[in-house]
């Protein structure tokens, strides 16, 4: 039997990116399209998503990364939900600072899921913490780990 979650919704919001993260028994969630870099996943529960027409599930621990101009909606019981989005202006920046973009190109990412990735995987549950805490520095640490999450 799966055990009931506490309610939580916690968002932080900033030019670069934003960071949403949601525990809920019963999720309707709706993102309409923006023009900036998608990473959803769910920490814990099952999520069953349509993303531009097609629907998908998101089990356990994978993640998704969806390009920009993308709609998202998702429902889900139990479950526990992250949702960054990253400006296409700061994905571009470390495209280009890392040399894996040569110019006047874009940057696209696979539809598969992602999982089985531990160093991800870390990142997602730092992101979580660091919502969760409320302590003084969270822009800080939120914005190195989102650089982290990049170059990974």
């Amino acid at each position: 039997m799966t055990r009931s979650l506490a309610q939580l919704n916690r968002f932080f919001v900033s030019q670069d990116f934003s960071v949403y993260y949601r525990r809920a028994k019963q999720l309707l969630w709706q993102s309409p399209a923006s023009s900036g870099y998608v990473l959803l996943t769910t920490l814990n529960g099952v999520l069953d998503y349509i993303c531009d027409g097609d629907r998908k599930t998101l089990p356990g621990s994978p993640a998704v990364l969806l390009e920009p101009n993308t709609n998202v909606t998702a429902e889900g019981r139990n479950v526990e939900l992250l949702f960054l989005m990253f400006s296409g202006s700061l994905v571009m920046q470390h495209a280009t600072a890392m040399r894996s973009l040569p110019p006047k190109s874009i940057v696209t990412f696979t539809s598969d899921h992602v999982s089985d990735d531990k160093r991800l995987d870390s990142l997602l549950v730092e992101f979580v913490s660091e919502l969760t805490a409320e302590k003084p520095g969270k822009d800080i640490v939120l914005r190195a780990l989102v650089e982290q999450a990049l170059v990974h």
